[in-house]
């Protein structure tokens, strides 16, 4: 875990290249939930090094992360893929993959669940806003009930925190 943490962009040029790559691909199925999360962000930033490897890989990745939102059971493997995914979110030269899965990710993310859950879908949705900017605009309609719903929950302050975040101006 150490050694990915210290990994940084001066390694960048190195690590873009096929077989280092593939190596760190490797690591985003761990099965350690920080290990997947830091390989991710690595990835995420390695990118724009080697769009032509990476982004096929990393959309059948997030397709991957997708398909187990949609039919994972336990809420702890639920909670640490919404999180995956707003990793995913958060790297920029990943955002050209999102646009045609605004509508899946959206009816994937578990909203209405225990307040863990609930909390991390509710910041993967602030990430997808970020993402898209005005065109997530088409998705107020379904989007704008739940963070109402989650703005008025008071049995969690971080959930209310969560949904002012994901409603913020910048998003919607």
């Amino acid at each position: 875990m150490k050694v990915l943490k210290s990994i940084d962009n001066y390694f960048g040029r190195h690590l873009g290249q096929v077989h280092h790559l593939s190596s760190l691909m490797y690591l985003t199925s761990d099965e350690n939930f920080e290990i997947r999360q830091v390989a991710m962000e690595i990835i995420g930033k390695l990118a724009d090094k080697n769009p032509s490897i990476v982004l096929p890989t990393m959309r059948q990745s997030f397709k991957n992360l997708l398909k187990e939102l949609q039919s994972g059971v336990d809420p702890r493997l639920k909670e640490e893929t919404v999180l995956t995914i707003s990793v995913f979110l958060r790297a920029f030269p990943l955002h050209r993959i999102v646009p045609p899965f605004v509508r899946t990710m959206i009816r994937a993310l578990p909203l209405d669940c225990d307040v863990r859950l609930t909390t991390a879908s509710m910041e993967a949705l602030g990430e997808l806003c970020t993402v898209m900017r005005q065109n997530i605009l088409s998705h107020v309609d379904e989007l704008l009930p739940v963070i109402i719903l989650n703005l008025q929950d008071r049995s969690s302050r971080k959930k209310q925190e969560i949904a002012v975040r994901t409603v913020h101006l910048d998003n919607l």
